[in-house]
């Protein structure tokens, strides 16, 4: 590496790391986890756990089911291993949402070439986790059903029905918090109910038929 380029990465590199420095950044909190809100909403009482111990509260009956997030992630944390069922599917957190929080002002000073590069970088890790992810949920789901004798079952209508009412409630709530979540809810939810109606066109009718033509196979 040529001492200019030595100290155009250096230069980037401590960039990179004031953008990320808490004490640096003016720094909004976005709330993330509004699945746990929605379970904590009577009759449910939520404890927040990590995986590791929802599995000993599992084995102990100090609970009596876990909230996870996809089979790929519920296997690799050992839920299968001591729960019998297997319930599905959630309408709390349907999807993720990964941000990049970094400082704005640091982030200016970048060179045209470095901001390219932490913004390709971002997006392309996105896609990677996305494929990732299905992947591996796919293939645990499988195994699950197939491999280690979990039943599958589907959550009954009312009980959809009450989560999806209580996570409308809890999402309207942050929605009122002040004026940028109120622009975020007011464009997320105007393409959310323009993606639910294509979907039946797309991906989730193309899945729903092919999986029809494969059972008659």
């Amino acid at each position: 590496m040529g001492e200019d380029a030595a100290r155009k990465f250096e230069r980037g590199a401590r960039l990179a790391r004031a953008m990320l420095a808490p004490e640096k950044a003016e720094r909004r909190i976005v709330e993330r986890e509004i699945g746990r809100r929605v379970q904590r909403e009577p009759p449910v009482e939520a404890v927040r756990e990590t995986a590791a111990a929802g599995v000993d509260a599992i084995k102990l009956y100090a609970s009596i089911a876990a909230e996870w997030i996809a089979p790929y992630a519920d296997m690799a944390n050992g839920l299968h291993k001591v729960a019998k069922y297997y319930y599905g599917p959630s309408t709390l957190e349907p999807g993720p949402a990964n941000p990049l929080t970094v400082n704005l002002d640091a982030f200016s000073e970048l060179p045209s070439d470095l901001k390219s590069i932490v913004e390709q970088a971002s997006g392309n890790e996105v896609a990677r986790m996305t494929a990732e992810v299905d992947f591996g949920n796919a293939n645990s789901f499988h195994a699950l059903a197939n491999e280690l004798n979990i039943e599958i079952r589907q959550f009954p209508q009312d009980v959809s029905q009450k989560f999806f009412d209580i996570s409308q409630k809890v999402v309207a709530e942050v929605a009122e918090k002040d004026e940028i979540s109120s622009r975020i809810y007011e464009s997320w939810n105007s393409f959310r109910l323009k993606s639910i109606a294509h979907s039946r066109f797309s991906t989730h009718g193309f899945m729903f038929e092919r999986n029809i033509h494969n059972q008659n196979i």
